[in-house]
């Protein structure tokens, strides 16, 4: 079991980025991942993701009907286990949501205690944006293992590879098959990890971070 450095990021830093996607998605009249109203997270935090993905959604120790967030659908084509969400739906343990073309989908997931864990996976394509709050998230895509508590930050996952950039806080990140230790990645650093290698953290300019943000 990894460890994870005690909540010390910014809240004023957070609140930048997040006003700053707001405004991107304003001009830009893209409305596909329902952000608009994207606020702190509560204990829980939440999980916001772009069109023609999908991925699965467990929360540790919990029994397999237990309701552990809602589901916000933005567009026509969201599912929640292969049924379509109109506007909300609760989330069950276990659940799988997709998003078609032109659609997104913000997962609010319930308040818990200090041990709350969620485990994220078949996330095998698609861009993701998570905020963890204080819930241990253990998030698994097509090429990484991504263990975060208490930070934000932006997944990409493609064919060949996922990147991950860290908005606020810090995350542990390995390859899918490693069994080792973790790479540390920090605040405004990205990484990018492929089927057989993970890279180094690298820092990322407000410009560059602001192209990895716009969706």
């Amino acid at each position: 079991q990894s460890s994870f450095c005690k909540r010390s990021e910014n809240r004023e830093h957070i609140q930048f980025w997040l006003l700053l996607a707001l405004a991107g998605l304003l001009l830009s009249g893209c409305k596909t991942v329902p952000i608009q109203d994207r606020n702190f997270a509560e204990n829980s935090g939440f999980w916001e993701q772009d069109e023609n993905m999908g991925v699965s959604f467990h929360r540790n120790a919990g029994a397999s009907d237990a309701v552990i967030g809602t589901l916000y659908a933005s567009g026509k084509n969201v599912l929640l286990n292969g049924d379509q969400v109109k506007i909300s739906a609760p989330v069950k343990n276990n659940a799988f949501v997709s998003s078609g073309m032109q659609s997104g989908a913000r997962i609010e997931f319930k308040t818990s205690d200090s041990t709350c864990s969620i485990r994220v996976d078949r996330f095998n394509a698609g861009k993701a944006y998570a905020d963890t709050s204080s819930c241990l998230h253990d998030i698994e895509t097509l090429h990484a293992r991504i263990q975060a508590q208490n930070a934000v930050l932006q997944i990409n996952v493609s064919q060949l590879q996922t990147d991950i950039l860290v908005l606020s806080g810090t995350i542990e990140v390995m390859t899918r098959a490693d069994t080792g230790q973790f790479v540390v990645v920090r605040a405004d650093q990205k990484i990018t990890v492929t089927p057989d290698a993970i890279g180094q953290p690298h820092a990322l300019g407000s410009d560059e971070i602001w192209q990895h943000m716009r969706w």
